[in-house]
């Protein structure tokens, strides 16, 4: 049995609001050195990205298709982006 895209759309909602969570009165300079945080935060970006496809459903219509490809490639592109800015420089 296949889940409704109202299902989807919880999960991309709740996705959300756990990464407000993770992220409330934290600077950015703790959470680029909290592993566990960034792992929380990029998990969650991932849940987005399952979910987007299935919540939008494929049609022929330029517009659906391109809100599809374009949320999809924000949800990589937002989780590349966190994965990057927040590697800590090695030091010697």
């Amino acid at each position: 049995m296949s889940r409704s895209p109202e299902l989807y759309l919880t999960d991309i909602l709740d996705a959300g609001q756990a990464m407000q969570g993770y992220l409330e009165g934290v600077s950015f300079a703790q959470f680029r050195n909290d592993r566990m945080r960034q792992s929380a935060v990029i998990r969650e970006f991932e849940i987005i990205g399952e979910a987007v496809p299935k919540h939008v459903p494929a049609t022929n219509e330029p517009v659906s298709s391109e809100i599809y490809t374009s949320s999809s490639r924000s949800c990589r592109c937002l989780s590349k982006t966190v994965r990057i800015s927040t590697v800590s420089p090695v030091t010697r």
